[in-house]
């Protein structure tokens, strides 16, 4: 069975809105994860939710991490499309894949605007957990 999920993560002062997609699959999830220049919140409807969605670019850093076929053995990851300054997706579907055991198909479509280069890691770092929260409630669910 597919499930799609949109999951909203509002702005706060350390970090943007992000918006996040997941599709689950059989043993596997594709995502995509968006920063929002203009504010959201998790009471919109669904349809603008899914508006805003759609404006996002699903190709700008996409990257595909498989997990180990069994204990002790490498996981790996592939890019599928990225610009060659940016491999964010390559390096987070890995450790995703590796926590939750599926494949993780992830498309990080978070343009940063010239600036602090630490804002950036703390960004992505925001990004990864609210990942992991948005993924573990899906995997709660499924029991």
């Amino acid at each position: 069975m597919i499930v799609t999920k949109i999951f909203v993560f509002e702005k706060t002062p350390a970090s943007p809105c992000i918006l996040l997609q997941v599709t689950e699959l059989v043993e596997s999830y594709i995502i995509w994860v968006g920063i929002s220049d203009t504010p959201v919140t998790s009471s919109e409807p669904q349809d603008i939710l899914e508006q805003r969605i759609s404006q996002g670019c699903l190709a700008t850093d996409w990257g595909c991490g498989v997990p180990p076929l069994k204990d002790g053995t490498f996981s790996i990851s592939t890019p599928l499309f990225r610009s060659s300054s940016n491999d964010n997706s390559l390096s987070m579907s890995l450790r995703l894949a590796r926590r939750f055991k599926k494949q993780i198909f992830l498309s990080i479509d978070a343009t940063f605007s010239l600036g602090n280069p630490v804002n950036h890691s703390h960004i992505l770092l925001q990004i990864e957990r609210n990942l992991i929260s948005a993924l573990k409630s899906l995997e709660t669910h499924a029991i």
